[in-house]
């Protein structure tokens, strides 16, 4: 089957799909939420994170970017600067079944990253979509490019299993956010990231919540003198719809 046969069916498939599904109103959701501590005296350090989330979506499909900025001070001695993008897309989101493509760029003072990109895709399920709770499921192929500051970086095909729920309770005085990736090298089998953030949302009013939030951080490839896992508990707060 030659190229051209092959773009010629992928449009095709498209038009059909966006055939059976005509165009309605998007639905347009944002979120942003900052936290993080200070501390003043014998040792003076500040540490802020903040991540701003919106997402467009339809029938057909829904496109989110969630950029977060990590940043942190000792003194005048910056520890940590860090960011990381996420654009991703679902195709037919609010099927049992859908369609997923997901990019990401980071960089990390604290590990010493330069920059990263993955770029992949797959497919996914939703499977729990209630009012008060919901929970899906993805699989994707994906492309890793590391750079680190100081040696050459690391390449690799991974798999890519990512978790995503949220649940809510008590008529949504509290709200459970939960987001897991898990993402083994298919070339090297002790290569592996994973990372986790789970957080819970307090509402104040509809658009402003006080929140808490758990990062867990795991990389088996770092460098040297670098530790593989980190760690960040963090309080603030949260705006959205």
């Amino acid at each position: 089957m030659t190229r051209r046969t092959l773009i010629s069916l992928g449009f095709l498939f498209v038009a059909t799909v966006v055939d059976m599904y005509p165009q309605e109103h998007l639905d347009w959701r944002y979120r942003v939420s900052a936290d993080g501590h200070y501390m003043n005296g014998n040792i003076r350090r500040w540490y802020a994170n903040t991540r701003f989330t919106i997402t467009a979506s339809d029938r057909l499909l829904s496109i989110s970017l969630a950029p977060s900025l990590l940043y942190g001070q000792s003194g005048k001695v910056v520890f940590d600067r860090d960011m990381l993008v996420t654009l991703s897309t679902q195709l037919l989101p609010q099927d049992m079944f859908f369609g997923y493509a997901v990019t990401t760029y980071d960089f990390s003072r604290r590990n010493k990253i330069e920059s990263r990109w993955q770029s992949g895709a797959g497919a996914g399920m939703n499977t729990l979509q209630l009012p008060e709770h919901g929970l899906s499921i993805t699989h994707a192929l994906v492309y890793e490019n590391t750079r680190f500051n100081v040696v050459e970086g690391n390449e690799t095909w991974r798999l890519s299993v990512r978790l995503k729920g949220f649940h809510q309770f008590f008529d949504r005085a509290v709200i459970f956010n939960h987001e897991t990736y898990f993402q083994p090298s298919i070339e090297r089998f002790s290569d592996l990231r994973w990372r986790t953030t789970v957080s819970l949302d307090f509402p104040i009013t509809r658009a402003l919540s006080f929140r808490t939030a758990i990062d867990k951080n795991h990389e088996s490839v770092v460098l040297t003198g670098r530790k593989q896992d980190d760690l960040r508990w963090t309080f603030g707060v949260s705006v959205g719809n």
